[in-house]
């Protein structure tokens, strides 16, 4: 599927999007003219359908972030953390986030383990 915008200065712009069979992103492609060869972005699924790893080109060779899911906590590991780790994600460092069982935030952990600790504010009014 392609995508096909006009730059404001007469160029036609396309990014390419391709989805695996359950419908989920698979590849996106940079933003590119007509005749230019895309560069494509690819993100890998795990069977809970949350993205793990994705792949980015650069010069020289692919770029790479990865999720790693620990229950309602997530270790993000951005591509400079990853490879400066040389891939060992062990020893990589890692921002990492807690969520409620609602899907709100709350702690996030930085790579030099400062936290920051949220609190969600329920307010229930009842009906008038």
């Amino acid at each position: 599927m392609s995508a096909v915008d006009n730059n404001g200065q007469s160029q036609i712009v396309f990014v390419d999007k391709s989805y695996n069979p359950l419908g989920q992103l698979e590849t996106v492609s940079r933003p590119y003219f007509a005749g230019a060869t895309p560069v494509l972005t690819r993100s890998y699924y795990d069977l809970a359908g949350r993205v793990y790893r994705v792949e980015t080109p650069k010069e020289g060779g692919v770029a790479v972030a990865v999720n790693l899911f620990h229950g309602l906590s997530v270790d993000s590991i951005n591509p400079l953390q990853y490879e400066q780790a040389n891939g060992d994600l062990a020893a990589a460092l890692r921002i990492t986030t807690t969520k409620d069982s609602q899907g709100h935030l709350v702690q996030a952990t930085d790579a030099k383990h400062g936290t920051i600790t949220y609190r969600q504010r329920r307010f229930w009014t009842g009906y008038r």
